[in-house]
Protein backbone atom coordinates (compact mmCIF):
# COMPACT_ATOMS: atom_id res chain seq x y z
CA UNK A 1 0.00 0.00 0.00
CA UNK A 2 1.41 3.86 -1.16
CA UNK A 3 2.75 5.82 2.38
CA UNK A 4 2.20 9.13 1.96
CA UNK A 5 5.24 11.07 1.99
CA UNK A 6 6.17 12.97 5.12
CA UNK A 7 7.36 16.28 4.04
CA UNK A 8 10.49 16.54 6.58
CA UNK A 9 11.30 13.28 6.32
CA UNK A 10 11.85 13.47 2.80
CA UNK A 11 14.65 15.89 3.62
CA UNK A 12 16.04 13.45 5.64
CA UNK A 13 16.41 11.37 3.11
CA UNK A 14 20.07 12.85 2.11
CA UNK A 15 22.70 12.09 4.31
CA UNK A 16 25.04 14.08 5.70
CA UNK A 17 27.73 12.54 3.38
CA UNK A 18 25.72 13.60 0.31
CA UNK A 19 25.19 16.96 1.60
CA UNK A 20 28.55 17.90 2.65
CA UNK A 21 29.66 16.60 -0.42
CA UNK A 22 27.03 18.93 -2.99
CA UNK A 23 27.74 21.85 -0.21
CA UNK A 24 31.65 21.13 -1.39
CA UNK A 25 30.58 21.42 -4.64
CA UNK A 26 28.26 24.71 -4.97
CA UNK A 27 31.58 26.25 -2.91
CA UNK A 28 33.71 25.60 -5.38
CA UNK A 29 31.53 26.72 -8.41
CA UNK A 30 31.29 30.22 -6.57
CA UNK A 31 35.24 29.74 -6.34
CA UNK A 32 35.74 29.15 -9.62
CA UNK A 33 33.19 32.22 -10.77
CA UNK A 34 35.51 34.50 -8.51
CA UNK A 35 38.95 33.50 -10.08
CA UNK A 36 36.92 33.87 -13.20
CA UNK A 37 36.01 37.43 -12.84
CA UNK A 38 39.42 38.55 -10.74
CA UNK A 39 41.33 37.26 -13.86
CA UNK A 40 39.08 39.33 -16.30
CA UNK A 41 38.59 42.91 -14.84
CA UNK A 42 36.21 43.79 -17.24
CA UNK A 43 33.53 41.22 -16.02
CA UNK A 44 33.65 43.43 -12.93
CA UNK A 45 31.67 45.81 -14.98
CA UNK A 46 28.40 47.23 -13.21
CA UNK A 47 26.23 46.08 -16.32
CA UNK A 48 27.12 42.19 -16.09
CA UNK A 49 25.68 41.62 -12.82
CA UNK A 50 23.18 39.53 -13.94
CA UNK A 51 25.29 37.61 -16.28
CA UNK A 52 27.42 37.04 -13.31
CA UNK A 53 24.71 35.23 -11.71
CA UNK A 54 23.41 33.23 -14.23
CA UNK A 55 27.38 31.98 -14.93
CA UNK A 56 27.61 30.70 -10.84
CA UNK A 57 24.08 29.20 -11.48
CA UNK A 58 25.53 27.57 -14.44
CA UNK A 59 28.75 26.24 -12.66
CA UNK A 60 26.80 24.82 -9.62
CA UNK A 61 24.98 22.28 -12.02
CA UNK A 62 28.52 21.80 -14.01
CA UNK A 63 30.78 21.47 -11.03
CA UNK A 64 28.43 18.94 -9.13
CA UNK A 65 27.66 17.00 -12.99
CA UNK A 66 31.74 16.57 -13.12
CA UNK A 67 32.64 15.43 -9.75
CA UNK A 68 29.15 12.77 -9.82
CA UNK A 69 31.15 11.73 -13.19
CA UNK A 70 34.75 11.36 -11.76
CA UNK A 71 33.39 9.32 -8.62
CA UNK A 72 33.69 12.49 -6.15
CA UNK A 73 30.31 12.52 -5.36
CA UNK A 74 28.16 9.53 -5.03
CA UNK A 75 24.91 9.03 -6.46
CA UNK A 76 23.74 9.53 -10.68
CA UNK A 77 23.70 12.69 -12.37
CA UNK A 78 22.13 13.55 -15.55
CA UNK A 79 21.13 16.50 -17.81
CA UNK A 80 17.80 16.96 -18.29
CA UNK A 81 16.30 19.26 -21.22
CA UNK A 82 13.68 21.97 -20.82
CA UNK A 83 11.10 21.58 -23.54
CA UNK A 84 10.85 24.52 -26.26
CA UNK A 85 13.80 26.27 -25.05
CA UNK A 86 16.80 24.75 -26.00
CA UNK A 87 18.31 24.59 -22.73
CA UNK A 88 19.21 21.66 -20.08
CA UNK A 89 19.25 21.99 -16.29
CA UNK A 90 20.95 18.92 -14.19
CA UNK A 91 18.91 16.12 -12.15
CA UNK A 92 20.68 15.17 -9.54
CA UNK A 93 19.92 11.68 -7.69
CA UNK A 94 20.35 9.72 -5.09
CA UNK A 95 18.52 6.19 -4.19
CA UNK A 96 15.13 7.29 -4.80
CA UNK A 97 15.21 10.70 -4.48
CA UNK A 98 16.23 13.31 -6.74
CA UNK A 99 17.76 16.93 -6.07
CA UNK A 100 17.79 20.07 -9.12
CA UNK A 101 19.63 22.88 -8.18
CA UNK A 102 18.93 27.18 -8.39
CA UNK A 103 19.90 30.04 -7.23
CA UNK A 104 17.39 31.91 -4.89
CA UNK A 105 16.95 35.67 -3.59
CA UNK A 106 17.54 35.16 -0.15
CA UNK A 107 17.39 32.25 2.33
CA UNK A 108 13.46 30.40 2.53
CA UNK A 109 12.80 31.82 -0.77
CA UNK A 110 11.97 29.82 -3.55
CA UNK A 111 13.65 30.42 -6.94
CA UNK A 112 10.96 31.40 -9.94
CA UNK A 113 9.01 29.92 -11.51
CA UNK A 114 9.70 27.37 -14.93
CA UNK A 115 7.92 24.68 -16.22
CA UNK A 116 9.59 22.02 -15.02
CA UNK A 117 9.42 23.17 -11.25
CA UNK A 118 6.04 23.28 -11.50
CA UNK A 119 5.78 19.99 -12.77
CA UNK A 120 8.19 18.29 -10.10
CA UNK A 121 5.98 20.39 -7.31
CA UNK A 122 2.90 18.98 -8.58
CA UNK A 123 4.04 15.83 -8.88
CA UNK A 124 5.14 16.05 -5.10
CA UNK A 125 2.15 16.83 -3.97
CA UNK A 126 0.74 13.98 -5.42
CA UNK A 127 2.68 11.85 -3.33
CA UNK A 128 1.62 13.71 -0.15
CA UNK A 129 -1.90 11.30 -0.17
CA UNK A 130 -2.83 7.78 0.08
CA UNK A 131 -5.79 7.32 -2.46
CA UNK A 132 -3.16 8.43 -5.17
CA UNK A 133 -0.34 5.85 -5.77
CA UNK A 134 2.27 7.96 -7.44
CA UNK A 135 5.27 5.82 -6.86
CA UNK A 136 3.40 3.04 -8.91
CA UNK A 137 3.91 5.51 -11.86
CA UNK A 138 7.75 6.20 -10.98
CA UNK A 139 7.26 9.64 -9.50
CA UNK A 140 9.93 10.17 -6.55
CA UNK A 141 10.32 12.95 -3.92
CA UNK A 142 11.95 15.87 -6.05
CA UNK A 143 14.24 18.55 -3.94
CA UNK A 144 15.85 21.85 -4.38
CA UNK A 145 18.77 22.74 -3.68
CA UNK A 146 18.89 26.42 -3.44
CA UNK A 147 21.66 28.81 -2.87
CA UNK A 148 22.42 32.74 -2.82
CA UNK A 149 22.61 34.21 -6.05
CA UNK A 150 25.20 36.69 -6.50
CA UNK A 151 26.79 35.78 -2.83
CA UNK A 152 27.10 32.44 -1.24
CA UNK A 153 25.31 33.46 1.65
CA UNK A 154 23.04 30.08 2.28
CA UNK A 155 22.90 26.42 0.78
CA UNK A 156 19.30 24.66 1.76
CA UNK A 157 17.37 21.87 0.67
CA UNK A 158 13.43 22.40 0.29
CA UNK A 159 10.51 20.21 -0.52
CA UNK A 160 8.62 22.25 -2.97
CA UNK A 161 4.80 21.55 -3.49
CA UNK A 162 1.64 23.64 -4.98
CA UNK A 163 -0.73 25.00 -2.84
CA UNK A 164 -3.40 27.25 -4.35
CA UNK A 165 -1.95 27.62 -7.53
CA UNK A 166 1.47 28.33 -6.78
CA UNK A 167 4.52 26.52 -5.57
CA UNK A 168 4.86 26.55 -1.95
CA UNK A 169 7.90 24.92 0.42
CA UNK A 170 6.70 22.18 2.91
CA UNK A 171 10.17 21.38 4.41
CA UNK A 172 13.17 23.44 4.79
CA UNK A 173 16.55 22.35 5.91
CA UNK A 174 18.96 25.02 8.29
CA UNK A 175 21.22 26.84 6.33
CA UNK A 176 23.42 24.30 5.31
CA UNK A 177 26.49 26.51 5.11
CA UNK A 178 26.16 27.45 8.77
CA UNK A 179 26.61 23.74 9.84
CA UNK A 180 29.59 21.60 10.18
CA UNK A 181 30.55 17.73 11.18
CA UNK A 182 27.74 14.93 10.81
CA UNK A 183 25.18 16.69 12.95
CA UNK A 184 25.05 19.70 10.99
CA UNK A 185 24.94 18.08 7.37
CA UNK A 186 23.08 15.02 8.06
CA UNK A 187 19.71 13.86 7.86
CA UNK A 188 21.30 10.51 9.34
CA UNK A 189 24.04 11.22 11.91
CA UNK A 190 25.66 7.48 10.71
CA UNK A 191 26.96 9.28 7.79
CA UNK A 192 30.10 11.25 8.43
CA UNK A 193 30.83 13.92 6.09
CA UNK A 194 33.66 13.51 3.64
CA UNK A 195 35.51 16.23 2.15
CA UNK A 196 36.20 15.70 -1.74
CA UNK A 197 40.40 15.61 -1.81
CA UNK A 198 41.97 19.20 -3.22
CA UNK A 199 44.04 17.55 -5.46
CA UNK A 200 41.32 15.94 -7.56
CA UNK A 201 39.50 19.13 -7.78
CA UNK A 202 42.68 21.08 -8.77
CA UNK A 203 42.69 18.81 -11.59
CA UNK A 204 39.43 19.40 -12.43
CA UNK A 205 39.40 23.17 -12.43
CA UNK A 206 40.85 24.25 -15.10
CA UNK A 207 38.23 22.50 -17.72
CA UNK A 208 35.70 24.13 -15.99
CA UNK A 209 37.46 27.67 -16.14
CA UNK A 210 37.32 27.57 -19.23
CA UNK A 211 33.96 25.72 -20.41
CA UNK A 212 32.48 28.52 -17.26
CA UNK A 213 34.33 31.63 -19.28
CA UNK A 214 32.85 30.21 -22.93
CA UNK A 215 29.33 30.30 -21.31
CA UNK A 216 29.84 33.90 -20.17
CA UNK A 217 30.64 34.78 -22.91
CA UNK A 218 27.96 33.29 -24.85
CA UNK A 219 25.19 34.85 -22.27
CA UNK A 220 26.93 38.51 -22.80
CA UNK A 221 26.04 38.31 -26.09
CA UNK A 222 22.83 36.82 -26.31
Amino acid sequence: MHQPLDPSAALDKIPGLIRGQLVSAITTAYSVSDDIIESYPILQSPHLTSALGQLRYFLVDNVVKTWVSEGLIQGHAEWRGIPHSGAHYLEYQWENTKITFSSAGRVYTLPRNSDFRENRAFSNQLLLFSDFPASQFGEVPSLLMTHGYRELCFVQLVLPSHDDGKIVGLAWSENLLNQSGQEGLGGNSSYPTDPVPSEHVAELLPKLKESAFKRLLEIENQ
